[in-house]
């Protein structure tokens, strides 16, 4: 808010939008909603002469023609509403009128007079609704995100395996989505750290960048999808190869089903803006998907053309909303003005804000990314004295910054309005004219002009006042005259500058004070990653508080000190915030990258590449040479001579893709994780312990990388070409490859929940120490343990799994709860002397635990079932009255969760079982084994509070004390 005498802003170039009642003329027929001049003038409805609609827009009326009978509506408005707006109302009362332009202009009307009466409501009424709906916000947002994430596994999987270019591009649609959301989480988290210090007002135009950089990317995208149908037509041959199978029908329908009820949900909740892009997209997303589908079944089964041609609409269809979207993008950057029904309300607010606002000058209202900056130029009484002027120009600026849309408002404060305001902007350039030489002043003649000040100054260094410390002369020699002793007198004025005799124009750069050391020191700039951003001057003090209370008194403690902190390295108590949910979208992608491996495995693609290239193997094949190469290699494998020897090129590359992108997502994991591990390590993001976590996470990374080769080599052995061998990767390594993503993922998740734990307990310290008092309850160690011991027991079901996974155990006694004639398979056939590779037969019953497919199916049934039975054993435990009253709501809930999920899982598993291993429930199960470790994992972290989080508590509350 500034009070200045000259405005600077353009005139107000739109009013409210006349209003209009039953009681008035008929509106001639034919009328637009702009041409219908129904109201000549707005009346407040009190009695009063109305206003005339003109007085608004030159800005001539004055706030003494209203009258505020009702606060809430000082201007009357509400009473020009129009109730029933119906056709069949419009006309009874305009027979001639345009009945439909007359109900679309009364709408606007009605929704234009309520935006100006609840103007002042808006961000508190957001804000109930956010507290009210915020669950059902998140649980549409977060479900709409997990739909996304499985329409892309399931439309790559149907893409790779149908060929279909229409179901390739709906399948890069869906990655783009993804890709979407991710980088409005980034932009986001970035939008809502602000830097005081190097961004004062924020960085949340930010977001709009992220959206052009997008946009872009995805406008690339769909030019080459575009390039490479046209390439398709051009070839006129339809791939013989290429069938569309009801698989891949039945998973695009099922997503597109959970995507139409996720809209249906997403449309109920629209007014909020995060639901409503999520209800945009399942839109857009259903009817793209249909589309595709439908123009891949008919390409496939009648006209071949009708498939490049439906993915070359589709690529339109993206390029031409997405290159829409970042041009409306690009214009929010530069400044595009506010819609004039928005300035409107801007005026409204204005003109009923204060009845000493004699007029409004200028309103002007443009973008800067998302949000409106607002520029006010009111016109008051010259009068009036500064402080009332000050209160109005500032409550009003407060109460346009309340609104919704408005990110920064300024209120300038005028007392005259017959000027110009574009001839006050000073020219960026001004046309030089001639020079002309100022006379040079002589000392005499300022020693003479400053003389009483130079007197007063004397006399106050020889009588220095008792009550008042001055600050003492200083003596400043000229280089000049140093050999005759000439001495000048310093004169010190309020500010702190010096001047001399020489240099009295000159000021004398003063000595920096204790406020501006302490913001240069590296005190200041070391906690950005554990303080909430607070103003500069509480941030100060603060910090010159803490500086002075923890000052060392002798040079020995200055030493000890010094040396506690260089052994500490600078690393900070608290990791960064942003590094748990780095941690955690990690996590997401590890999650993502098992369910893949397992529709690598069960397509049986992962013995495709034979070769391990970690560099040189990110590109797939780029031409038909190369491609034939690949393919001869295959040829020379056990899996394809002794299985797949009728395959040919194109069914060669489906199962190629599958592979290599396994191995590219591996790659981009490993990238995506030790590259910010280093930024993080680098930049003290993170504490010293958690550093080690991050090092040994990416040893971990790379180990898996090394594991999978040592897995996929065992399938390419030669003695798999021996009459009787089955071709496939050994069961030990496929259990050890599995494992060790199963154990990176929990890694991940629970370092992850540490750092958001911590930063949500030093939040509010009070509140953690009581739920700490709950967990330290001796009745929850026994629920403690036997939560840990539920964790090894689902892992080593998990391990089970893997075992018979790889020995294709699944495919025999397809039956539940018996095996064959009984529960159990016959005795000879579960220790079969086949397995032993001793002659003594002392290595019978653990190869054929580990070997023997029917051995190794009864061993995961009974851990499953054991498994299942241990959770609802936990739950009936955690649901008696004793247990009941200390276990926390939170853990309560993880519990039932647990339930849910090993319910699912047993459901999975019975019907992969059942049916003889299809891929999709097969690949369901092994997804649900995770998601059950996933639970069993974060009902173990709620159960315990890490030491280094409980200091940190116990520090913060002695700081607040």
């Amino acid at each position: 808010m500034a009070i200045r005498g000259r405005s600077m802003r353009t005139r107000v170039p739109f009013v409210p939008m006349a209003t209009h009642n039953s009681s008035d003329a008929p509106v001639p027929a034919g009328n637009t909603a702009q041409d219908a001049n129904v109201a000549p003038a707005v009346t407040a409805g009190t009695g009063r002469d109305p206003v005339p609609v003109e007085d608004l827009v030159s800005g001539q009326t004055t706030s003494s023609q209203f009258s505020s009978y009702n606060p809430e509506d000082p201007l009357g408005y509400g009473q020009h509403k129009r109730e029933n707006i119906s056709k069949k109302q419009m006309k009874i009362d305009h027979p001639e009128g345009n009945k439909t332009k007359l109900k679309k202009y009364y709408t606007r009307q009605n929704k234009l007079i309520d935006q100006f009466l609840g103007a002042e409501d808006e961000e508190q009424k957001q804000i109930e609704d956010d507290i009210r709906f915020k669950p059902r916000i998140k649980f549409a947002v977060r479900a709409s995100f997990i739909v996304n994430f499985c329409l892309f596994i399931i439309q790559m999987y149907a893409a790779i395996s149908t060929g279909s270019l229409s179901l390739f591009a709906t399948a890069a649609d869906a990655f783009m989505d993804l890709v979407s959301s991710f980088v409005m989480l980034v932009t986001s988290i970035l939008a809502n750290r602000p830097s005081v210090y190097k961004y004062p007002v924020g960085r949340k135009r930010i977001e709009t960048i992220g959206i052009i950089l997008f946009c872009a990317l995805m406008t690339t995208v769909a030019i080459q999808l575009i390039i490479e149908s046209v390439r398709s037509i051009a070839g006129g041959g339809h791939n013989e190869a290429s069938e569309l199978h009801i698989i891949p029908i039945v998973f695009v329908c099922i997503a597109i089903f959970a995507k139409g009820s996720l809209m249906l949900y997403c449309f109920h909740y629209r007014r909020f803006p995060s639901v409503h892009v999520f209800f945009i997209d399942h839109r857009n997303d259903i009817a793209v998907n249909i589309f595709g589908l439908v123009m891949s079944i008919v390409g496939d089964k009648f006209v071949w053309y009708l498939d490049p041609i439906g993915a070359i609409l589709i690529a339109l269809l993206i390029l031409f909303s997405w290159a829409s979207n970042a041009f409306e993008q690009v214009w929010l950057l530069v400044g595009k003005a506010a819609p004039k029904n928005y300035i409107s309300k801007l005026v409204y607010m204005t003109m009923t804000h204060d009845d000493r606002i004699q007029k409004i000058d200028t309103c002007r209202a443009y973008h800067a990314g998302q949000h409106y900056y607002v520029e006010i130029d009111i016109v008051m009484d010259e009068d009036l004295p500064l402080k009332v002027t000050h209160d109005v120009g500032q409550t009003l600026q407060r109460k346009l910054e309340g609104l919704a849309d408005v990110e920064r408002a300024f209120v300038h404060v005028d007392y005259d309005h017959d000027h110009d305001p574009h001839e006050e902007h000073k020219p960026l350039y001004k046309k030089k004219g001639p020079k002309t030489e100022k006379p040079k002043k002589s000392i005499k003649d300022i020693l003479m002009r400053r003389k009483p000040e130079i007197e007063k100054a004397a006399a106050a260094v020889e009588k220095p006042s008792a009550a008042k410390t001055q600050r003492p002369a200083v003596d400043c020699y000229d280089k000049k005259s140093s050999n005759e002793g000439n001495k000048r007198i310093l004169l010190l004025k309020k500010e702190w500058s010096l001047f001399c005799g020489q240099c009295l124009q000159q000021k004398v750069a003063p000595p920096p004070s204790e406020i501006v050391k302490l913001a240069r020191s590296s005190l200041l700039s070391r906690s950005y990653a554990t303080a909430k951003p607070q103003p500069p001057s509480s941030v100060l003090k603060r910090r010159m508080a803490t500086a002075a209370t923890t000052a060392p008194t002798t040079p020995k403690a200055t030493s000890e000190t010094e040396t506690k902190s260089s052994s500490k390295s600078s690393f900070p108590e608290t990791d960064d915030k942003v590094v748990g949910y780095w941690l955690l979208g990690s996590a997401v992608s590890v999650f993502g990258i098992v369910v893949w491996g397992g529709l690598t495995r069960l397509t049986e693609s992962g013995l495709s590449i034979t070769e391990w290239k970690p560099v040189t193997g990110s590109l797939p094949p780029m031409s038909d040479a190369d491609w034939q190469s690949e393919f001869d290699k295959y040829r020379a494998s056990p899996e394809f001579q002794m299985i797949n020897s009728h395959m040919n090129l194109s069914e060669f590359k489906k199962i190629y893709f599958m592979e290599w992108s396994h191995r590219l997502w591996g790659r981009f994991i490993g990238l995506s994780f030790v590259l910010p591990t280093v930024y993080f390590i680098a930049r003290r993001r993170v504490r010293l312990r958690t550093a080690g976590t991050l090092v040994g996470i990416s040893a971990l990374i790379g180990f898996q990388g090394f594991i999978g080769w040592w897995m996929v080599k065992s399938g390419l052995k030669d003695d798999l070409f021996a009459p009787g061998s089955h071709p496939r990767v050994s069961q030990y390594r496929l259990a050890a490859h599995l494992a060790t993503a199963f154990v990176c993922y929990s890694w991940m998740l629970l370092a992850g929940l540490k750092v958001l734990r911590t930063h949500k307990a030093l939040r509010d310290p009070e509140a953690a120490a009581k739920a700490i008092a709950a967990l330290s309850s001796p009745k929850l160690q026994v629920l403690r343990r036997s939560v840990l011991g539920l964790t090894a027991l689902i892992f080593t079901t998990v391990l089970s799994g893997a075992l018979v996974a790889g020995l294709d155990a699944g495919l025999i006694y397809n039956e539940f709860p018996k095996m064959g004639n009984g529960y159990m398979p016959p005795q000879s056939e579960l220790w079969d002397k086949f397995y032993c590779r001793k002659e003594d037969g002392s290595d019978l019953w653990w190869r054929n635990m580990l070997e023997n497919p029917s051995l190794v199916q009864l061993d995961h049934r009974i851990l499953a079932m054991t498994t299942f039975t241990a959770v609802l054993a936990l739950f009936a435990y955690s649901r008696t009255g004793r247990m009941k009253a200390v276990i926390p709501k939170d853990v309560q809930k993880g519990v039932l969760g647990l339930v849910h999920l090993v319910s699912l899982q047993l459901t999975l598993g019975l019907t992969t079982l059942l049916y003889m291993v299809p891929v999709p429930l097969a690949a369901a199960h092994q997804a649900g084994a995770l998601a059950l470790l996933t639970g069993v994992l974060v009902l173990g972290q709620r159960l315990r509070i890490p030491r280094s989080t409980l200091l940190l508590i116990q520090k913060r509350l002695k700081t607040k004390v």
